[in-house]
């Protein structure tokens, strides 16, 4: 009985232990929310954002002068798996267990 006793106390103590932590997490992240709305809100900030937008924008229209465009990752893959030249060795088609 005892032991059932101390198993029940460790039991609740780490509960309170849980509650204690999720508390602390709570307020963490309100001060946590409340100083990123006030960076956000700062000149500062926004010039930083003002910034950015133009250099990726000047990125975005120099890479569309030479002809570059976006191309998501799937595309390029696709184009990949098309490619036989890609999937083989030699005249011999590709294996992991090749490099291994």
């Amino acid at each position: 009985m005892v032991g059932l006793h101390m198993t029940t106390f460790a039991y609740v103590n780490r509960v309170d232990k849980l509650e204690f932590e999720y508390e602390r997490l709570k307020k963490d992240a309100s001060i946590y929310h409340n100083l990123h709305e006030q960076l956000q809100l700062s000149s500062c900030y926004k010039l930083m954002e003002e910034s950015n937008d133009e250099a990726e924008k000047r990125i975005r229209e120099g890479a569309f002068a030479k002809g570059v465009r976006d191309t998501a990752f799937e595309e390029l893959l696709a184009v990949e798996k098309k490619d036989n030249a890609f999937w083989r060795r030699d005249g011999k088609l590709r294996s992991i267990s090749d490099s291994m």
